[in-house]
């Protein structure tokens, strides 16, 4: 087997940040195992869970088992047999830890944080299940919008309850690997106050750079699209009668203006729509108004689908959609996105939910 320190000075020495003298000084661990169904001879490999493009190391199986002798502590790795592309997770320290896999069955022994992991594990397993249960559901439901919208309560919580299952992991285990470990598993899922929320908890926790450099990245990712507190873009553009809608002509006359991007085709739009509707109702003739900007580049199916959601307030189309001018001041990347302008030609806030955009306005138009 080869030398894990020397391995292990290659592979890690940028992303652990460690020098030499460290790593002949580590505490390390026996990791060995157990592979049912495989003949001698067939290599299991040690990955460094920050990087898969390189193994660590490699054991030759014997009598059916693997040995690792001297596997630095403090870190996650994973285990994976030759030709099988499923991984053996687990987490060194400071005690031993026992493999056996059996096909996809798989069980690690280890430490206390191995049991926060394994339980962690099965948190995402439910998560899965819960997905594995819609995701039929949207296949079915193909391009039908009134069937994606009637799922959309369904996706929404899921998606929201695992947010928050996730932020409590990382809280929890803030002070450990598994903390980061399990921020950086969930990076894609992760919004702006999310990340807000956990990066202190992680800096705290002194989580290792290939876990927390991403989240940093992916927050002034997030940071850069807020344009919250800066002079709004003036726009002119056409209704479906051909009629011409300007910005702050409207902010002249109202207190505040909702402008909203949005599309025919996309189903969170089409229920905003209907969500938005009660709180215009209540509030249009108290100083708000509302402009949407559709993406759409087919003006046929926009000016259908303002029939069929019987849209009351001003209505605009931008064919440009992404790639014009005002999609890149507002810096729009995903719909529907919204931004609350006041008579001062201020962006006040933006991405509001209708829940939020109802009691701001509550609040303020008396």
């Amino acid at each position: 087997m080869d030398n894990p320190y020397r391995i292990l000075g290659k592979a890690l020495l940028g992303s652990y940040m460690l020098c030499s003298t460290f790593l002949v000084h580590a505490q390390t661990i026996r990791v060995s195992g157990s592979v049912a169904g495989k003949p001698d001879g067939t290599k299991v490999y040690l990955y460094a869970d920050s990087s898969m493009r390189k193994a660590l190391d490699s054991s030759i199986l014997t009598a059916g088992r693997f040995d690792y002798s001297a596997v630095p502590s403090g870190s996650i790795y994973k285990v994976r047999v030759a030709k099988s592309y499923q991984d053996a997770l687990f987490i060194t320290e400071g005690v031993p830890v026992e493999i056996s896999i059996d096909g996809k069955a798989m069980t690690v022994k280890g430490g206390p944080l191995q049991q926060r992991l394994e339980e962690y594990e099965q948190l995402s397993l439910r998560h899965q299940a819960e997905w594995q249960r819609v995701n039929p559901l949207l296949e079915a439901a193909g391009d039908d919008l009134k069937k994606k919208e009637a799922l959309l309560p369904v996706t929404n919580k899921i998606f929201i309850q695992q947010l928050e299952d996730n932020l409590q992991q990382v809280k929890a285990n803030a002070g450990n690997l598994l903390g980061g470990y399990i921020a950086g598993r969930n990076a894609y899922a992760w919004r702006l106050e999310d990340l807000d929320t956990l990066i202190p908890w992680l800096k705290t926790g002194h989580t290792p750079a290939y876990y927390l450099d991403p989240l940093l990245r992916k927050q002034a990712e997030l940071k850069a699209t807020v344009i919250t507190g800066l002079p709004a873009a003036d726009f002119t553009l056409k209704t479906p009668a051909g009629k011409q809608i300007n910005l702050f002509r409207e902010l002249a006359q109202h207190k505040y203006v909702l402008i909203d991007f949005w599309a025919s085709w996309c189903a969170p739009c089409r229920a905003g729509n209907k969500e938005l509707k009660p709180v215009y109702d209540r509030f249009r003739k108290k100083g708000f108004e509302i402009i949407s900007i559709s993406f759409d580049t087919d003006p046929a199916k926009w000016k259908k689908a303002l029939q069929e959601d019987g849209i009351p307030w001003k209505q605009v189309i931008l064919p440009e959609n992404f790639k014009s001018e005002l999609a890149a001041y507002y810096k729009v990347s995903s719909l529907p996105t919204t931004f609350l302008i006041d008579n001062t030609q201020q962006v006040i806030d933006q991405k509001m939910t209708h829940e939020q955009l109802e009691t701001f306005l509550e609040a303020s138009l008396k």
